[in-house]
C-alpha cells in the first residue's frame, strides 16, 4: 500500500546486535548509521548503511571492537572522525573513512571513571579554505562531573591518523558539574565555537571555545596563536558564558538546532524544553 506524505517507513529491524544494550545512535552525512553497543565485556561500534537497498537485517556491518562497553558517541564528517567513549574512561578516535582506531585518549588513567559523553567539534567558524581548519578538538565528559578538552592534528581540517592529537596545545579541564556529564552538544552557524554542556543534576552550561571569547581583538588572538607556533602554554581556556539551573530534573540529553539558536533538552519530568536564542521579532 502507499505510504501517505510525511509518514514514517521503517527500514527493518538490526537483530544482529544480539543482546548488546544500544547506548548511542548517530547518522552521518552519508546515510551511514552508527550504532553504539555495551557488552560486560566489551563494546562494539555498528555502522550500517541506510542507502543501501540491502534490508538493515541482512548487511554486514563495519565493526570496531572497544576493550569495554561504548557509552556514547559522536560523529564528524567534515573531519572525518568518529569519537566512542567507553565505560573503561577512554575515547577511542575512529576514522569514518576505513573505521580504523587511529587514537586511544586515556582520559581517567585507569581508573574506575566512564566516559559518559563524548563531541568533535571546531572551536570557531568553519572557512571554506579547509587549511584554516585547525582548531578542532575532542571534548568528553565523565561520570564524575569533569570535562576534558584534547586537540586535534589535522591537515586541510581531515584528522592526521598517524598522529592525532596535537600535542602542541595542552588538554583542558574544565570547572566540573556537580553530576555526571550525560550529554555534550556543539553549536554551529550563529553558534559556532560555542559548546553545550548537560549535567544529570540538571544543571546546562554554555561554554565558548572562540580564540577570542571576551572580545579582546587582536591582541589576544596574536598571543593565542604566538604560543601555539612556539610550542608555550598559552593559557588559553574555554569560558563558561551562562549557566541554566533549576528547570530540569535528571537531565538526559541535550541538542542544539543547525543553525546554533535554540537550544533543547530533556529529563526525568516526562517534558522536552525549548531555548529559543533567535534575536528575530517575529518569533
Amino acid at each position: 500500500f502507499e505510504k501517505e506524505e510525511g509518514e514514517l517507513v521503517p527500514l527493518g529491524e538490526i537483530s544482529a546486535l544480539g543482546k548488546s544494550i544500544v547506548t548511542s545512535l548517530k547518522i552521518d552525512e552519508e546515510g551511514k548509521l552508527w550504532v553504539a553497543t555495551f557488552c560486560m565485556y566489551e563494546g562494539t561500534v555498528h555502522r550500517f548503511d541506510l542507502l543501501e537497498k540491502t534490508p538493515l537485517s541482512e548487511q554486514e556491518p563495519l565493526q570496531i571492537k572497544t576493550d569495554t562497553g561504548v557509552l556514547s558517541l559522536a560523529v564528524n564528517d567534515e573531519v572525518g572522525l568518529s569519537v566512542a567513549g567507553t565505560a573503561g574512561g577512554k575515547v577511542e578516535l575512529i576514522s569514518t573513512e576505513d573505521g580504523s582506531i587511529v587514537g586511544t585518549w586515556d582520559v581517567f588513567n585507569g581508573t574506575d571513571t566512564a566516559v559518559r559523553s563524548v563531541e568533535v567539534f571546531h572551536a570557531g567558524l568553519l572557512d571554506e579554505d579547509e587549511s584554516k581548519n585547525n582548531k578542532w578538538c575532542v571534548v568528553c565528559g565523565g561520570g564524575d562531573g569533569t570535562i576534558h578538552v584534547r586537540w586535534l592534528n589535522t591537515e586541510d581540517g581531515q584528522i592526521v591518523p598517524s598522529a592525532p592529537f596535537d600535542d602542541r596545545r595542552p588538554p583542558n579541564s574544565l570547572p566540573p558539574h556537580s553530576g555526571m556529564v550525560v550529554s555534550l552538544a556543539a553549536c554551529k552557524k550563529n553558534g559556532a565555537g560555542m559548546l553545550v554542556s548537560g549535567g544529570q543534576d540538571g544543571t546546562v552550561r554554555v561554554w565558548d571555545f572562540s580564540d577570542d571569547p571576551l572580545d579582546q581583538g587582536d591582541e589576544f588572538s596574536n598571543e593565542y596563536y604566538a604560543g601555539v607556533n612556539n610550542n608555550i602554554d598559552p593559557e588559553f581556556q574555554p569560558i563558561a558564558l551562562y549557566q541554566l539551573v533549576g528547570y530540569k530534573v535528571w537531565l538526559g540529553s541535550i541538542c542544539v538546532d543547525e543553525e546554533g539558536l535554540r537550544l533543547v533538552s530533556d529529563g526525568a519530568d516526562n517534558a522536552v524544553v525549548v531555548h529559543d536564542f533567535s534575536s528575530s521579532d517575529d518569533e
